[in-house]
């Protein structure tokens, strides 16, 4: 999967950006670890036999060094 995602708030060094599909963890975003505000473009293996028939829902979700999880929304494109 490949895509954008508008960074509103710097993100914290050694986070990573995870793509939820459906509720699941399918696929990670390294592209976010410590990026500054603006479009970041990224690309993730995503575990295709997560996906199910019909549209997914996808979300993104930010994993910080500290393990916190946080939902924030889903990728701009």
């Amino acid at each position: 999967m490949s895509g954008e995602t508008d960074v509103i708030l710097p993100i914290a060094e050694d986070s990573e950006g995870l793509l939820v599909i459906d509720g699941i963890v399918a696929g990670v975003i390294v592209q976010l670890d410590g990026a500054d505000p603006g479009m970041i473009g990224f690309s993730s293996i995503v575990d295709v036999s997560l996906l199910r028939s019909g549209p997914p829902e996808i979300q993104l979700a930010i994993h910080s060094p500290d393990g916190l999880i946080e939902i924030v929304g889903p990728p701009a494109n």
